[in-house]
Protein backbone atom coordinates (compact mmCIF):
# COMPACT_ATOMS: atom_id res chain seq x y z
CA UNK A 1 0.00 0.00 0.00
CA UNK A 2 1.41 3.48 -1.04
CA UNK A 3 0.50 6.33 1.47
CA UNK A 4 1.01 9.99 0.07
CA UNK A 5 3.44 12.12 1.90
CA UNK A 6 1.48 13.97 4.69
CA UNK A 7 2.26 17.28 7.47
CA UNK A 8 2.80 15.41 10.77
CA UNK A 9 5.17 16.16 14.00
CA UNK A 10 6.21 12.06 13.94
CA UNK A 11 10.15 11.55 12.72
CA UNK A 12 10.43 10.45 8.97
CA UNK A 13 11.95 7.32 7.65
CA UNK A 14 15.12 8.49 6.04
CA UNK A 15 13.90 9.07 2.95
CA UNK A 16 11.87 11.22 4.65
CA UNK A 17 8.58 10.71 2.52
CA UNK A 18 6.98 8.32 5.03
CA UNK A 19 6.21 8.33 8.07
CA UNK A 20 7.90 6.10 11.23
CA UNK A 21 5.74 2.97 11.93
CA UNK A 22 4.28 4.29 15.06
CA UNK A 23 4.83 0.46 16.42
CA UNK A 24 8.77 1.41 16.32
CA UNK A 25 8.22 4.28 18.52
CA UNK A 26 6.75 2.18 21.20
CA UNK A 27 9.83 1.34 23.94
CA UNK A 28 8.01 -1.45 25.05
CA UNK A 29 5.03 -3.55 23.78
CA UNK A 30 5.24 -3.09 19.94
CA UNK A 31 5.76 -6.24 18.62
CA UNK A 32 3.32 -7.37 21.01
CA UNK A 33 1.03 -5.37 19.56
CA UNK A 34 1.65 -6.82 16.03
CA UNK A 35 1.54 -10.22 17.22
CA UNK A 36 -1.90 -9.35 18.28
CA UNK A 37 -2.95 -7.65 15.03
CA UNK A 38 -1.77 -10.40 13.36
CA UNK A 39 -3.82 -13.20 15.76
CA UNK A 40 -6.77 -11.17 15.65
CA UNK A 41 -6.89 -11.21 11.15
CA UNK A 42 -5.80 -15.40 11.78
CA UNK A 43 -8.21 -16.21 14.09
CA UNK A 44 -11.61 -17.73 13.60
CA UNK A 45 -14.15 -14.64 12.40
CA UNK A 46 -13.59 -13.86 8.63
CA UNK A 47 -11.64 -11.30 6.89
CA UNK A 48 -14.90 -9.44 5.50
CA UNK A 49 -16.35 -9.10 9.06
CA UNK A 50 -13.43 -8.17 10.22
CA UNK A 51 -12.74 -5.57 7.42
CA UNK A 52 -16.31 -4.08 7.98
CA UNK A 53 -15.97 -3.46 11.89
CA UNK A 54 -12.69 -2.01 11.18
CA UNK A 55 -13.60 0.26 8.46
CA UNK A 56 -17.02 1.56 10.32
CA UNK A 57 -14.45 1.49 13.39
CA UNK A 58 -12.28 3.92 11.38
CA UNK A 59 -15.37 5.87 10.26
CA UNK A 60 -16.48 6.75 13.65
CA UNK A 61 -13.20 7.81 14.99
CA UNK A 62 -11.34 9.65 12.34
CA UNK A 63 -14.10 10.38 10.17
CA UNK A 64 -12.45 8.22 7.52
CA UNK A 65 -14.55 7.95 4.27
CA UNK A 66 -17.47 5.26 4.34
CA UNK A 67 -16.52 3.00 2.19
CA UNK A 68 -19.37 1.30 -0.40
CA UNK A 69 -20.40 -2.32 1.20
CA UNK A 70 -21.53 -5.04 -0.96
CA UNK A 71 -24.41 -7.16 0.75
CA UNK A 72 -23.49 -7.94 4.47
CA UNK A 73 -25.28 -10.97 6.48
CA UNK A 74 -27.47 -10.92 9.28
CA UNK A 75 -23.96 -11.98 11.69
CA UNK A 76 -22.14 -9.31 9.82
CA UNK A 77 -24.64 -6.45 10.57
CA UNK A 78 -24.86 -7.93 14.15
CA UNK A 79 -20.49 -7.49 14.53
CA UNK A 80 -20.78 -4.38 12.97
CA UNK A 81 -23.12 -2.48 15.27
CA UNK A 82 -21.76 -4.34 17.84
CA UNK A 83 -18.53 -2.16 17.06
CA UNK A 84 -20.15 1.07 16.92
CA UNK A 85 -21.38 0.80 20.24
CA UNK A 86 -18.11 -0.17 21.77
CA UNK A 87 -16.95 2.64 20.00
CA UNK A 88 -19.81 4.74 21.39
CA UNK A 89 -19.99 3.30 25.12
CA UNK A 90 -18.99 -0.27 25.58
CA UNK A 91 -20.60 -0.28 28.83
CA UNK A 92 -24.23 0.53 26.76
CA UNK A 93 -23.92 -2.77 25.28
CA UNK A 94 -27.61 -4.32 25.58
CA UNK A 95 -28.03 -7.84 26.72
CA UNK A 96 -30.37 -8.34 23.45
CA UNK A 97 -27.62 -7.54 21.49
CA UNK A 98 -25.14 -9.61 22.83
CA UNK A 99 -27.75 -12.44 22.65
CA UNK A 100 -28.10 -11.61 19.10
CA UNK A 101 -24.56 -11.99 18.70
CA UNK A 102 -24.72 -15.20 20.42
CA UNK A 103 -27.47 -16.28 17.36
CA UNK A 104 -24.77 -15.87 14.94
CA UNK A 105 -20.99 -16.82 16.57
CA UNK A 106 -19.57 -19.06 18.81
CA UNK A 107 -18.38 -18.11 22.05
CA UNK A 108 -14.45 -18.48 20.57
CA UNK A 109 -15.63 -16.07 17.97
CA UNK A 110 -17.05 -13.54 19.92
CA UNK A 111 -13.94 -13.77 21.91
CA UNK A 112 -12.14 -13.10 18.93
CA UNK A 113 -14.53 -10.04 17.56
CA UNK A 114 -14.57 -8.74 20.98
CA UNK A 115 -10.55 -8.63 21.06
CA UNK A 116 -10.44 -7.59 17.18
CA UNK A 117 -13.03 -4.53 17.97
CA UNK A 118 -11.17 -2.98 21.23
CA UNK A 119 -7.85 -3.58 19.11
CA UNK A 120 -9.24 -1.69 15.85
CA UNK A 121 -10.75 1.00 18.23
CA UNK A 122 -7.20 1.66 20.28
CA UNK A 123 -5.78 2.07 17.09
CA UNK A 124 -7.83 4.17 15.23
CA UNK A 125 -7.78 6.67 18.10
CA UNK A 126 -3.99 6.83 18.32
CA UNK A 127 -3.69 6.94 14.41
CA UNK A 128 -6.40 9.66 15.27
CA UNK A 129 -4.66 11.92 17.61
CA UNK A 130 -1.06 11.49 15.96
CA UNK A 131 -2.96 12.75 12.76
CA UNK A 132 -1.41 9.59 10.74
CA UNK A 133 -3.61 8.08 7.86
CA UNK A 134 -5.41 4.91 9.82
CA UNK A 135 -4.79 3.19 6.78
CA UNK A 136 -0.88 2.50 8.28
CA UNK A 137 -2.26 0.71 10.91
CA UNK A 138 -1.07 -2.88 9.20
Amino acid sequence: MTVDAFATWLPVAPAGDEPVDVFDLLTAGGDELRTLWDMVWTADVDHRTLELCRTRIATMVAGAPTPSSDAVTDAQRAAVAFAEQFVLDPHGCTDEQMLGLQDHYTPEQLATLTIAIAVFDALARVHAVLAQPEEDVQ
